[in-house]
């Protein structure tokens, strides 16, 4: 039987992305996604589920650009990898920035080989019921080497592969 008393989450999925930035010390750091949410908006806002991980000030601090890598497969070598690292309610990985590439529109690591990515400015806290959700301001999607502009993308949502993992 699976509780559902308050304060209990009921996720426990594989990770649906993974959030990649430069920490203010100067590495590349990633933690992984639980779940991803997009709020329509001009721009888009997207929010994700980390466990809590980016709290300190240290290792991300309010302003902080981000990258939302998502690939449809959990074997992805450097998705297997962060999962062997992290387990829910750890810290954020160091990652090797062989296999990074420089995001276009902000100053955030992408992960090579992924089949979307999402690039966000403005990195914030949101308070939420459980815990804090990291917010975003979407700038640019990467998608099989095409980049899209969100403002040509009305529904995001619908984008291979988000939309296995966020149905419209």
């Amino acid at each position: 039987m699976i509780p559902t008393g308050e304060g209990w989450l009921p996720v426990d999925l594989a990770p649906v992305g993974v959030v990649t930035w430069y920490t203010p010390s100067g590495p590349a750091a990633a933690v992984l996604a639980a779940w991803l949410a997009v709020v329509n908006g001009v721009p888009p806002e997207l929010r994700a589920g980390c466990s809590g991980l980016l709290q300190g000030e240290e290792e991300f601090p309010t302003g902080t650009d981000f990258v939302v890598n998502v690939t449809d497969d959990l074997q992805f070598p450097a998705l297997r990898e962060l999962m062997h690292d992290l387990r829910a309610g750890e810290r954020a990985a160091r990652l090797d920035p062989r296999g990074l590439a420089p995001g276009r529109t902000v100053h955030a690591p992408l992960l090579a080989g992924c089949l979307l990515q999402i690039e966000c400015a403005h990195g914030r806290f949101r308070p939420a019921d459980w815990e804090p959700e990291l917010a975003g301001d979407i700038l640019l999607l990467h998608r099989g080497g095409v980049l899209l502009d969100p403002a040509d993308h009305t529904d995001i949502c619908a984008l291979w592969p988000l939309r296995i993992i966020l149905p419209s």
